[in-house]
């Protein structure tokens, strides 16, 4: 059974992930290159479940999009994205970790979310694009 966490995080993914746009001198029939998208998440260890749920359905909705996945603590996940890990979502248990991010200009203005809290009050943040 999908876990609301799950479902927040999927209808998150289909609003903001992976919109595909033309600009005015290219063909409407995209490269097969072009038709096929990676997003690279890092995400909470506390989320693994949720994850694992999330990605069957999202490729069932996104067939040309595959999702790959970075669990980890908050902290060590922002240490690699400091280190210049290639990340399109951070979701992170923790502000902290997204308020240095925020400070060293790593973020995106605009992009921090506030996805949602669990039964022991833990925010969780989301925020993509990375600038790395």
């Amino acid at each position: 059974m999908l876990t609301f966490v799950s479902w927040v995080f999927i209808s998150f993914l289909l609003i903001v992930g992976c919109s595909q746009t033309t600009t005015p001198n290219s063909s409407s029939t995209p490269s097969p290159a072009a038709q096929t998208a990676n997003l690279t998440i890092s995400a909470a260890a506390s989320l693994r479940d949720a994850m694992d749920e999330i990605k069957p359905l999202y490729s069932k909705e996104k067939p040309n999009v595959s999702l790959s996945y970075n669990f980890g603590s908050s902290g060590a996940l922002q240490q690699q994205i400091e280190q210049g890990a290639g990340v399109d979502v951070f979701i992170s248990a923790a502000t902290k970790q997204i308020d240095a991010l925020q400070k060293k200009g790593l973020l995106v203005d605009g992009t921090r979310k506030d996805l949602l809290k669990n039964h022991s009050d833990r925010s969780y943040n989301c925020f993509l694009p990375i600038n790395v």
